[in-house]
């Protein structure tokens, strides 16, 4: 038999979300979608421990569709999944000591709630968990109340995105009253949502132009600067912007990360960056000065479906439709960034 690789394991469906709360246990969603597929959608409850990944350790049957994007609450109680027909899924998880966590469908209404032609593209929670952030396939982008679940901000049509939403993202030195978002078509804007003013539209830089925005992360180091993941003809690039006190935005550092992005994040501290990419090649940088940390070049066979970190930055979890899931510990201390700020372009002062 051949030797299992290493932080590598294969389950028995295509993957398409991951969530990591604190400690070992962590959440990984997938499935064939329609029940004719004859691929069961389910939610699995999986070991981590340093870079070995286990078989699932308990699993949750999801019905008729299959979880597309997950968002963690801050407390780890409360898992949101996005299902690929439309509408939301509420998990309820509850720790059992150093067993797995149960983990249970929260019969709310929720899935009723967000129905039919709503089909969640990503969700994000605040870092202070008030607040759930979602963008559609319509170009629309919610603002909810957690846990009350009730809608906050609606920006659609022309307040919207032209294009189905990629990312959204809530900025912690905001009190996360800025909300960013990127679309299909490119784009990436930023609004006050508290005051339904959109207070920013990024511009790529002249060598970068024609390319996309794809992915976007605010920093978690307390400044006010901001990460965009760019396609730009057939290679990534991670771009790091910054505000001055004024409330201005500019780009303060940009650098190759490899092939196509196809997801993006950043660990709690905000130390470190991690990026999916086409070919299947995992990344992961230090935010201070966009140093490389990690490479696993053929992590998986396919893209990137989903990438995330443990709670303690040491580790991601990645996730891809060839139906593996990795586990890469990042390995290195990093620098909490001080940098000094530049520029001008957007405003986004409170």
């Amino acid at each position: 038999m051949p030797k299992q690789k290493e932080g590598f394991q294969k389950f028995s469906s295509a993957l398409y979300c991951a969530s990591w709360p604190a400690g070992q246990y962590l959440f990984l969603g997938g499935g064939g979608g329609k029940r004719s597929s004859g691929i069961p959608n389910k939610l699995e409850v999986v070991h981590a421990s340093k870079e070995q990944l286990s078989p699932p350790a308990a699993s949750l049957p999801l019905g008729n569709d299959a979880p597309m994007r997950s968002a963690l609450h801050p407390s780890g109680r409360s898992l949101l999944l996005a299902m690929g027909n439309g509408g939301l899924q509420r998990i309820e998880v509850r720790p059992q000591g150093s067993s797995p966590p149960d983990v249970s469908v929260e019969d709310d209404g929720l899935a009723e709630q967000i129905r039919g032609d709503a089909i969640v593209q990503c969700l994000r929670f605040s870092d202070d968990g008030r607040f759930v952030g979602m963008g559609f396939v319509d170009g629309s982008v919610q603002v909810l109340e957690w846990p009350s679940l009730r809608c906050l901000l609606h920006l659609k049509d022309q307040r919207g995105m032209r294009d189905a939403l990629r990312d959204v993202d809530f900025s912690p030195a905001h009190r996360s009253r800025i909300l960013a978002a990127t679309a299909e078509d490119g784009t990436c804007a930023l609004w006050h949502w508290e005051r339904g003013e959109q207070v920013a539209v990024m511009e790529l830089p002249p060598e970068l132009k024609g390319g996309s925005f794809n992915r976007v992360r605010f920093a978690r180091d307390g400044s006010m600067g901001f990460f965009t993941a760019v396609n730009c003809r057939g290679k990534g690039w991670l771009l790091h912007w910054a505000q001055t006190l004024s409330g201005d935005i500019s780009l303060l550092s940009q650098r190759a990360c490899g092939d196509i992005v196809t997801a993006f994040d950043i660990s709690p501290s905000g130390h470190a960056l991690a990026f999916g990419h086409s070919e299947g090649e995992v990344k992961i940088f230090a935010t201070r000065k966009l140093t490389p940390l990690r490479r696993v070049k053929r992590a998986h066979t396919i893209f990137v479906t989903a990438i995330t970190f443990s709670q303690d930055g040491e580790a991601v979890v990645s996730t891809s439709a060839d139906a593996t899931a990795r586990v890469t510990l990042t390995t290195a201390i990093v620098m909490i960034h001080r940098g000094n700020f530049l520029g001008i372009t957007g405003n986004l002062r409170e």
